[in-house]
């Protein structure tokens, strides 16, 4: 088990209503839109039993629809790295410009992070448990659905990433700008 919620979380993301975030695609929450017959069948048992029954519904769901549930985990993996369509939308607590400038920002660090990574290639024994951390992250909400703040656990490495490779090419421009002063 995930997590006490995992199979509710599990057909959130897994369901024919699934997007890869916790809406559909008409913007309301996957779980107001749990079919009758399902409502009834989860009223009647215990929350193990809900859960269990959510993660069969999920699996239920990729096994007749292998090509969507494929595409859902491209979709969700691409909102874990970048922002969902839900995000700065009347689903979000925040006003559009603060996604926005989030949206700049991190958009910044993400490249700023990938030359950092590119950089430190050769120190990848060093740092192979933040790596790992990154795919295992990915790879567990590429699974289930999400949101935004579900990768904030990764941003201080991202930050550490991006001053490394923001500080790999001052080192090289350096010399050319910074000029020593005359004696």
């Amino acid at each position: 088990m995930a997590a006490p919620d995992g199979g509710f979380n599990f057909w959130i993301g897994n369901n024919p209503l699934a997007t890869g975030e916790a809406y559909d695609a008409t913007g309301e929450p996957v779980w107001t839109r749990i079919p009758e017959p399902m409502k009834q069948q989860l009223a009647a048992q215990s929350e193990v039993q809900q859960d269990q029954f959510l993660y069969r519904e999920g699996l239920r769901f990729i096994h007749d629809e292998p090509g969507r549930f494929l595409t859902l985990t491209a979709c969700r993996r691409f909102y874990f790295w970048w922002f969902r369509p839900g995000a700065g939308s009347g689903q979000s607590p925040y006003p559009p410009h603060w996604i926005l400038a989030y949206q700049l920002v991190y958009g910044m660090v993400l490249v700023a992070a990938g030359v950092g990574v590119w950089a430190s290639r050769a120190s990848w024994r060093r740092l192979w448990s933040i790596y790992a951390l990154f795919v295992s992250l990915t790879a567990v909400y590429s699974v289930f659905f999400v949101h935004t703040r579900y990768r904030m656990i990764l941003e201080p490495f991202l930050l550490v990433l991006a001053a490394h490779g923001m500080a790999v090419p001052w080192g090289r421009i350096r010399p050319w700008v910074v000029r020593p002063a005359p004696a």
